[in-house]
């Protein structure tokens, strides 16, 4: 049989997509301190879990994904990740594809205390109700769901307190995914957390907690909330990631 220039192509990519189809889960999971750190990696990068996961500072026993070469060979990847047993839990949805869209979902997914800093947690949970946000060509064009907390109610009482619950809804707000959690307590005082994500990964919070009352205002001190930059009120804020 004369072997023609195809055969070659065709058993070089037999090759290539054997050899993916067999790397190890470490290998799409890249070790990130501060962002994504475990202790050890199972499986393929098409089947895979991590155990003892911290993700952003919420820890769960154990991360499992799957991934469609189907999806893969047609330029696009959606991986669907369900974390158990731990401060995270429930399924988040991560999609991107060779034209540029990227997007999360959140089907229903529960957190277990509300990260401030490395020195300050809330307890309490947050939970998230069919939460999705697309964005096409690094414009938002598709942002719902809801939202709701109670890490202040639970926060608050430690710091002597009376913190309100908060709720609210992602929206586009221009190229950017803005999520707004808002709640009032009965004196009046105000927390808003706002969170904007961006169409390359990158994303930006600020907590603040508005208030007149003194004493609210010198217990969130002591517990280290500070002016912002463009924001008189007290709260906490930083920049991170929403996809690698």
């Amino acid at each position: 049989m004369k072997i023609k220039l195809w055969h070659i192509a065709v058993f070089v990519l037999a090759l290539i997509v054997f050899a993916v189809a067999r790397a190890p889960a470490s290998l799409v999971a890249q070790q990130r301190p501060g962002e994504l750190t475990y202790a050890r990696a199972e499986g393929t990068i098409w089947n895979g879990q991590l155990h003892d996961v911290l993700v952003g500072g919420y820890r769960a026993e154990r991360a499992s994904w799957r991934l469609a070469l189907l999806d893969v060979v047609q330029g696009r990847a959606i991986v669907p990740i369900d974390f158990e047993n731990g401060d995270i839990e429930g399924r988040v949805v991560l999609l991107g594809n060779i034209g540029g869209d990227r997007r999360i979902a959140m089907p229903s997914l529960q957190l277990r205390g509300l990260r401030l800093s490395d020195g300050l947690a809330l307890p309490g949970e947050t939970t998230f109700y069919n939460v999705d946000v697309l964005f096409e060509d690094r414009r938002c064009v598709r942002a719902q769901g809801r939202i709701v907390s109670d890490a202040f109610v639970q926060g608050g009482q430690a710091l002597g307190w009376n913190g309100p619950n908060i709720e609210g809804r992602p929206r586009c707000e221009g190229d950017l995914a803005e999520i707004l959690l808002t709640g009032a307590n009965e004196a009046g005082e105000r927390v808003n957390v706002r969170v904007l994500l961006e169409g390359d990964g990158a994303a930006s919070w600020r907590v603040s907690v508005l208030s007149d009352r003194r004493e609210t205002n010198a217990a969130l001190a002591a517990a280290g909330f500070s002016p912002g930059v463009a924001d008189p009120v007290l709260g906490y804020g930083g920049d991170t990631r929403w996809l690698p």
